[in-house]
């Protein structure tokens, strides 16, 4: 029987397919300054300790699936032993706002902020579902600008909050009580200030050492939080936009001399 050799063949066909093989065109070379929004789904993030202080940056994208709601992401450092604790105080300051979009068919704005936020207690009737943080509440302190904000380019509004995670991972919550703490420039350091006073039920946010603001609150706080922590945070919204423009929201900010009494 003849014995016929099928190598030579199949490496022809392979040489000749490669010698026709187009170069495929290309996608991105990166010639900008930042990543194209219509190619890829993520945005610039960083972490870092620079000239003695934290350093944390980040941008999203909101969805183009609809024209409702927003697209959330919290970008984190956050203290090893995160227990609740009873005065949590940081330096802060917004380094940079990227263009911060809103959508025209879209009644939500984007809302960018940098914050520090900490985990007191549940109030969730019967305590907290392992794993599940409905009920989680949860003290904030931080500086917000809305993308339909009638403020001034630059000016971002200070505010002390006490809410209340209404999801199992915390993506949504419900504010209970707010402190107006004034209004802050970008490149201009504030240093703010959770105080939880168990014994009187209330939350105090102070703002420089001079703006005091107490938030008295009525619900039981003999329950830990599902989940402890206290962090140095950004907390980033984008507006939905599926009839206009991919919407972009984000920002930078410097967090320096953090401060905590357990």
């Amino acid at each position: 029987m003849k014995h016929i050799s099928l190598v030579p063949a199949l490496l022809a066909i392979g040489v000749t397919a490669t010698a026709h093989a187009a170069t495929p065109p290309l996608y991105d070379d990166f010639s900008g300054i930042e990543f194209d929004r219509t190619k890829w789904s993520e945005a610039e993030a960083w972490r870092d300790v620079e000239n003695g202080k934290a350093k944390l940056g980040r941008w999203i994208y909101g969805s183009t699936a609809s024209d409702s709601g927003v697209t959330l992401e919290s970008w984190n450092l956050s203290v090893v032993d995160g227990g609740a604790p009873k005065v949590f105080a940081a330096t802060l300051k917004v380094t940079e706002i990227v263009p911060n979009d809103g959508c025209a068919f879209n009644s939500a704005p984007s809302r960018p902020r940098a914050r520090i936020i900490a985990a007191y207690f549940n109030i969730l009737p019967g305590g907290p579902l392992p794993g599940d943080r409905t009920g989680d509440v949860l003290g904030i302190a931080q500086a917000v600008r809305a993308s339909n904000s009638a403020d001034a380019p630059g000016v971002f509004r200070v505010q002390g909050l006490v809410a209340e995670c209404t999801a199992a991972d915390c993506n949504s919550a419900a504010v209970l009580y707010s402190a107006d703490l004034g209004t802050v420039n970008v490149g201009v350091p504030t240093t703010l200030q959770i105080a939880w006073d168990k014994k009187n039920n209330l939350f105090r946010f102070t703002r420089d050492k001079t703006t005091v603001v107490e938030t008295p609150y009525t619900e039981a706080d003999g329950t830990p939080p599902s989940l402890p922590f206290a962090n140095l945070s950004l907390r980033n919204e984008a507006a939905n936009c599926q009839s206009g423009p991919r919407v972009k929201s984000g920002l930078a900010a410097e967090f320096d001399n953090v401060r905590l009494a357990p």
